[in-house]
């Protein structure tokens, strides 16, 4: 369930936006060489799973972050605020854009809260990254309870509500 959510989520982002680089987090902001790699391709968006608690046998709740990330080598005023307000649109965008969302798994995505991560000059230039916490229900079906459920039960505990009620 969380690797099919997140590829989901990976691809209608990336199908979103055709000029931002949208991945995985795999550790990029603890490696330098790899950040360095960041800096070159921003705009830059990157999914980190972050946890997920069950609710009931067949219901989770999973934790996602989003990674917004932007840099500028120069480091003149005018271009460090250019280069904020323009993460500030992005996230806006993709805010939009899930609120009013409905992906496979039939549950909305609820926006959480955004902190700051880094904002700072260095030799490399400016660089701004925020991070967006999102939560959205996942259920589990379980293969021999699902052999023994109809069709349409089998959908709704796939699919949940949105599914049944007609949405998707």
């Amino acid at each position: 369930m969380l690797k099919s959510f997140e590829k989901e989520l990976l691809y209608n982002i990336d199908r979103l936006f055709t000029k931002i680089k949208v991945n995985s987090y795999l550790g990029e902001f603890e490696d330098l060489k790899e950040f360095e790699k960041c800096l070159k391709v921003t705009p830059l968006i990157l999914v980190d799973f972050e946890s997920e608690k069950y609710i009931n046998s067949v219901e989770k709740e999973a934790t996602y972050k989003l990674y917004f990330v932007n840099a500028t080598s120069n480091k003149s005023e005018i271009y460090r605020q250019k280069c904020k307000f323009e993460l500030y649109d992005l996230i806006e965008q993709v805010d939009k854009f899930l609120s009013n969302s409905l992906f496979n798994h039939g549950f909305v995505i609820n926006l959480e809260n955004i902190t700051k991560i880094h904002e700072g000059i260095s030799d490399y230039g400016y660089l701004n990254i925020y991070a967006r916490t999102i939560k959205t229900k996942l259920k589990e079906c379980d293969s021999a309870i699902n052999s023994e459920l109809t069709k349409e039960e089998r959908e709704f505990l796939k699919y949940g509500v949105a599914k049944s009620n007609g949405v998707l």
